[in-house]
């Protein structure tokens, strides 16, 4: 793993190195509760309290099967105009095989830092911190009340999709 040094200004109890989500390597992960935090062009994309940090990884970012709906996924779909989050949890929407090669491209061009906490209310505690920072005016709600998406609007034009 390459990790990049790069961190949010504002957000200086964070000090999780940030990896190139095709160098992830989803066995390192701790198995601790903590934050997922997936970066894109160095800002903070979404952010997620997990009890097992190795667990949520694997289910928020599985391009295949039931967890290839998972919250993530959904709410880049919503990003892309695929179809909204809503919709697609409800089964009203069935993303296409090229729907999630979208997806999974955008997830490509992102960065993940998985901070590690004491335990699951220390987990809440800092995304709560992290959420109400001046910097998280910039992070919008996705369709789960603990998770959250954004992307620049300049995005979309270099999504390839």
């Amino acid at each position: 793993m390459a990790p990049s040094e790069d961190r949010p200004r504002g957000w200086p109890e964070v000090h999780a190195a940030r990896v190139p989500m095709s160098q992830v390597e989803r066995e390192r992960l701790s198995q601790r509760p903590g934050l997922i935090v997936v970066y894109r062009e160095r800002r903070a994309a979404w952010i997620q309290k997990s009890a097992d940090l190795r667990a949520t990884f694997t289910t928020l970012f599985a391009a295949q099967g039931p967890a290839a709906l998972s919250p993530l996924r959904r709410s880049i779909a919503g990003f892309l105009g695929v179809s909204t989050p809503v919709a697609i949890a409800s089964g009203r929407y069935r993303p296409t095989a090229e729907d999630h090669a979208r997806i999974s491209r955008w997830l490509r061009d992102c960065t993940l830092a998985a901070i590690d906490c004491e335990n699951e209310a220390a987990a809440l505690a800092l995304e709560s911190r992290l959420l109400a920072a001046p910097e998280a005016e910039r992070i919008a709600a996705g369709d789960e009340p603990h998770a959250h998406v954004h992307a620049a609007p300049g995005d979309a034009a270099h999504l390839g999709g």
